[in-house]
C-alpha cells in the first residue's frame, strides 16, 4: 500500500522515496536500495527514466539515461525494493558511452511480450571541435537469446533512427488505435516526430485502463498481471516515465491469437487484490476498482 517515488538528479545522487505504510511517510532510501549511484559509486548526469519488467520476473526494473562519457544505467530489481546496477552484464554500457540520452521508454514493439528499449539522444551544445557529436541518432535496443541488449541498427527500423537528431522527450501512445504502441519524440530544433509502429506482430494486443474509486481516480500504482498461454506479463500504471512527458495511461499486453481467455490479477494502490477471468477476443478493457460501499 502506498506509492514510491524515484527521482533522477543531475550530477548528484538520485533519490528513491520509499513509502512507509506504518508511519504514512516517504523516506529517502536511494543509497541502501541501490539506485542512488552507478556500480562505481558515482553520481551521474541523470536525465530520463524508463521502467518496466525488463527481465520477466514480475517486478519493475529501471533504465536511467546519462551524459556523454557516462553510460546509461540499468538497475535490475533483484529483490523487493532492492536494485543492482547490471548495465555491463546486459551490454548496455558501451553502446551509450558516446551518446547523451534524454527521453527513454520500454515498449513491446512486436507483441512477443518482451519489451524493446528506445532512447532519444542529442547534446546540449555543439562540442564538435572536441570530437563530440552534436546531433545524435535515436537508439533501439532488443534483447537477444542470451538476454543481452543489442543495438538494432537495421534500415527496417525506419529513417528516423538513421539520421542524427537533437532528441529530447519521448512519450508512448496508440496514435492510430490499432493496438500497437507508437511514439512521440520532441526535438530541440525540428518538428515533433510521430513514430507509428508498423512492426510485424507475433500476437494480438489487449489494452487496459484502470480507474480508482476508493483509490485516487487515476489509480497510479495499480499493478496488472495478465496470464495467457505465453505466461504472465506485468504492467504498472505509473504517474510518469521518460523525460519531461507523460504517456497515454494505458497498459498493453500481448495475447496469443489461439487463447480463448486470460486471467487478470489487479493489485489496487490501497492494497486490494482483484482476480478476474476475461473471455477473448477482448481488445480494450476498463477496470474499475471495487468499492467498499458495494
Amino acid at each position: 500500500e502506498g506509492l514510491d517515488l524515484y527521482v533522477s538528479n543531475d550530477m548528484t545522487a538520485n533519490h528513491f522515496w520509499r513509502f512507509d505504510s506504518v508511519t504514512k511517510t516517504l523516506n529517502e532510501q536511494a543509497t541502501i536500495r541501490g539506485v542512488a549511484f552507478n556500480h562505481q559509486s558515482a553520481a551521474e548526469a541523470s536525465m530520463g527514466i524508463a521502467a518496466t519488467d525488463a527481465d520477466g520476473d514480475l517486478d519493475l526494473d529501471l533504465l536511467v539515461t546519462h551524459f556523454t562519457d557516462e553510460s546509461n544505467t540499468f538497475y535490475e530489481q533483484i529483490r523487493d525494493g532492492l536494485f543492482q546496477d547490471t548495465t555491463d552484464s546486459v551490454q548496455l554500457g558501451d553502446s551509450s558511452q558516446d551518446m547523451l540520452g534524454f527521453g527513454t521508454q520500454f515498449v513491446d514493439l512486436d507483441g512477443d511480450s518482451i519489451d524493446e528499449l528506445l532512447v532519444a539522444n542529442g547534446h546540449i551544445d555543439d562540442f564538435s571541435h572536441k570530437g563530440l557529436q552534436y546531433e545524435m541518432p535515436a537508439q533501439l535496443f532488443a534483447l537477444d537469446k542470451d538476454n543481452k541488449w543489442q543495438w538494432v541498427r537495421d534500415s527496417a527500423t525506419g529513417p528516423y533512427f538513421e539520421e542524427p537528431r537533437m532528441g529530447r522527450a519521448m512519450a508512448t501512445l496508440d496514435a492510430n488505435r490499432d493496438g500497437q504502441t507508437d511514439l512521440v519524440v520532441t526535438d530541440l530544433f525540428r518538428p515533433t516526430a510521430l513514430l507509428v509502429n508498423q512492426t510485424p506482430r507475433v500476437s494480438e494486443t489487449m489494452t487496459v485502463r484502470v480507474a480508482g474509486v476508493d483509490s485516487e481516480r487515476d489509480a497510479v500504482g495499480t499493478t496488472v498481471l495478465v496470464t495467457s498461454s505465453n505466461g504472465t506479463q506485468m504492467r504498472q500504471r505509473m504517474a510518469g516515465s521518460g523525460y519531461q512527458c507523460s504517456n497515454e495511461p494505458i497498459l498493453t499486453f500481448a495475447i496469443p491469437e489461439k487463447d480463448s481467455e486470460v486471467s487478470i490479477e489487479v493489485q489496487w494502490p490501497r492494497g486490494l487484490t482483484q482476480n478476474i477471468t476475461v473471455a477473448l477476443p477482448q481488445r480494450e478493457l476498463l477496470l474499475v476498482e471495487p468499492s467498499d460501499d458495494n
